[in-house]
């Protein structure tokens, strides 16, 4: 039992300290452990509905649903903003030719621009995948904790019951012989 609560403490924690910059999550992981063992112990995440339903939806669904529901980007933004630039309507007035600078100097904004905003969801995805190891190791160590209590509670039981020196016949008989 030690050797066994050893081996999952680790795999708990392997899980635990996994992210997307050292490990990709393997589909069987988020659907079989994320998804149904998750569901079948009672385990959600805040703010995330988990229930038979959503368990048989399709990634797909799940994709165009998430799509449906996500508001344009900054990046959505900032693009539109740069046809805007490039096109000469960014509402700059021209005067006295200095509209190529200003368009220049939009440019290289936007260009900083798309790169942070790049980086922030780039950040955001790797959190996101972080934050999925975590609830997976977090869903693994419950299913131990109810093994292992389910054990211990059985073994004890065993040990009790096959007690040598008690003799569980001579109670209902109404006494020891002696």
């Amino acid at each position: 039992m030690c050797s066994l609560s050893v081996v999952f403490t680790v795999l708990v924690l392997n899980y635990h300290h996994r992210s997307a910059e050292t490990h990709e999550m393997p589909g069987w992981v988020k659907r079989g452990i994320c998804e149904w063992l998750a569901w079948f112990m009672r385990m959600k995440r805040p703010g995330e509905p988990l229930s038979r339903k959503t368990l048989f939806k399709t990634d797909d669904a799940i994709r165009l649903q998430m799509k449906e529901q996500s508001s344009k980007s900054l990046l959505a933004n900032v693009l539109d903003l740069e046809d805007d630039v490039l096109n000469g309507d960014a509402g700059i007035p021209i005067a006295n030719g200095a509209a190529p600078k200003y368009n220049k100097e939009l440019g290289l904004i936007l260009k900083e621009l798309r790169f942070i905003t790049e980086k922030m969801a780039e950040n955001e995805k790797n959190d996101s995948v972080t934050n999925d190891w975590h609830f997976a190791a977090m869903v693994i160590d419950r299913l131990c904790f109810y093994m292992f209590t389910f054990f211990t509670a059985v073994a004890t039981g065993a040990i009790l019951f096959s007690a040598p020196y008690i003799d569980w016949n001579s109670e209902r008989k109404g006494g020891s012989s002696g």
